[in-house]
């Protein structure tokens, strides 16, 4: 490993600027996804009869259930597996990232103390094979904790829908189901990269 003192300072920023971005952009695509689902409620509702026109919840639950698929694959669930990547990268050298799906870094943006058990010889021992380089945290600020929060949530609930529509359970009628397949269809030949 690197000694600290030959980090270069500018290496560091760029690293933390990077890790960063990744967060940002991935709390952005979370986003962007909502505001798509609600765009397709948008559009279903202005081609509707106003006086056969749904409740609009009725609406919304129907659009909540259609994935944003990129490349065959539902973005949102594949976002889970995103940054696994990291923890056998050259940045795991310097921050700790978790072994658990961690999309938004909220892991390796907090310091992990190592506990010393067994007295003072286990100490010293820990001290001998501690890295020379202490562990960089990725700042995050208390404002976005909410919306990691809230995007995680979003996520989790993105893969119990998955589960609950792979599942062997009727959820929906013949008929609901046609039509569901038709709007699914029609959301995936809309949906664009971001």
């Amino acid at each position: 490993m690197i000694p600290e003192q030959q980090l270069d300072r500018e290496m560091v920023e760029e690293m933390v600027n990077i890790l960063h971005s990744l967060r940002m952009l991935s709390l952005h695509v979370v986003k962007c996804v909502i505001d798509w689902r609600k765009q397709l409620v948008c559009n279903y509702l202005v081609g509707q009869n106003l006086a056969q026109r749904p409740q609009e919840q009725i609406v919304n639950n129907r659009f909540k259930n259609v994935p944003f698929v990129y490349e065959e694959q539902n973005y949102l669930l594949k976002m889970h597996q995103d940054t696994a990547f990291l923890l056998h990268s050259n940045f795991n050298k310097f921050f700790n990232f978790s072994p658990k799906s961690d999309p938004f870094l909220v892991f390796p943006s907090q310091k992990h103390a190592t506990p010393a058990v067994g007295g003072a010889a286990n100490l010293k021992k820990l001290r001998k094979q501690q890295p020379k380089i202490q562990q960089l945290t990725i700042p995050l600020q208390n404002n976005l904790m909410k919306m990691i929060r809230q995007s995680e949530v979003y996520m989790m609930e993105e893969a119990v829908t998955q589960q609950m529509l792979q599942g062997g359970s009727e959820l929906f009628s013949p008929k609901e189901s046609a039509r569901y397949s038709q709007d699914k269809e029609n959301a995936n030949y809309n949906s664009q990269p971001i």
